[in-house]
């Protein structure tokens, strides 16, 4: 009698094993196989810091496929850095056994850098005139100031600033903020001022006192005051930049003048100078226009 013998090979996977197994009969047949080792181990490599806005790439491996907490599919996944966040990754390998690796992102965001509190009129009473400028404060920032006319001597680097002023001019203070060194900065904020030549008064007699006009700058209508000792009529006068009186009224006598000046009268924003003339001579004030 033949005797024919089968014998089946029975393949088992345990994915938290490390080495491979084979188990055999008396005869030293092999019965089973059982594979071991099998579990994949992930990794990911990329990106940690960035600035928001910036595209970050991470590379997954230790599979045959694989699937990001973002929804990717592939090792190789990008993805925009717009807030701080943990990206985790499942690797898978052929014989269905899985891991996980996760990496965690910090993203810088840089706030805006305005606005600016600070006189936008500075007059020039002293020289050098020095003025401070103050931008929002955020954890963490560096400010990054400029003056198109005027320097800053103290500050620099935070969000306050001594600006010195020594001429006249327009231009404009400038501050933008940078984080993780200076690589992530923000927009820079402009901030337009004009610096002009302090009021000044002119053919003033003995006999006069207090000539005074305000506020300068002034959004369109203002005031102008004057003392005299001399009872007589005085004549008001507004004179544009370009010479051209625009505007001019005489008022009675009086010892104390309390004289109102309309809006209406300034057609557009600007410098302007106001005259009063009296029998002493003439005084004169530059103001700003802002409306």
């Amino acid at each position: 009698m033949k005797y024919i013998f089968y014998f089946i090979l029975i393949a088992s996977i345990d994915c938290k094993s490390q080495t491979i197994d084979f188990s055999y009969d008396a005869s030293g047949n092999r019965l089973t196989k059982q594979i071991l080792g099998t579990k994949p181990i992930a990794t990911v490599t990329g990106d940690t810091l960035a600035c928001q806005g910036d595209i970050v790439t991470y590379t997954a491996s230790g599979g045959t496929s694989y699937a990001w907490s973002n929804g990717a599919t592939d090792s190789v996944m990008h993805a925009l850095a717009d807030t701080s966040t943990t990206f985790i990754v499942g690797v898978s390998n052929t014989f269905g056994c899985h891991d996980t690796a996760a990496v965690r992102l910090h993203v810088f965001s840089v706030a805006a850098s305005g606005p600016i509190v600070g006189p936008s009129l500075i007059a020039l009473t002293s020289v050098p005139r020095y003025d401070t400028f103050t931008a929002p404060s955020h954890i963490g920032s560096v400010y990054h100031w400029s003056a198109t006319n005027g320097s800053v001597v103290s500050g620099t680097g935070s969000n306050q600033v001594v600006i010195e002023f020594t001429t006249p001019g327009t231009g404009y203070i400038s501050v933008y903020e940078s984080l993780y060194g200076d690589s992530c900065s923000s927009m820079p904020y402009d901030y337009a001022i004009t610096v002009v030549e302090a009021s000044v008064v002119t053919s003033v007699s003995e006999g006069e006192s207090r000539f005074n006009v305000y506020p300068n700058p002034s959004q369109g209508s203002l005031w102008v005051d004057f003392e005299s000792t001399r009872n007589a009529p005085v004549k008001l006068s507004v004179v544009n930049m370009l010479g051209s009186v625009i505007y001019q009224n005489v008022y009675p006598e009086e010892s104390q003048y309390h004289i109102p000046v309309a809006a209406d009268i300034f057609p557009v924003p600007g410098f302007y100078t106001i005259q009063l003339i009296t029998q002493s001579g003439t005084l004169s004030k530059k103001i700003t226009v802002l409306k």
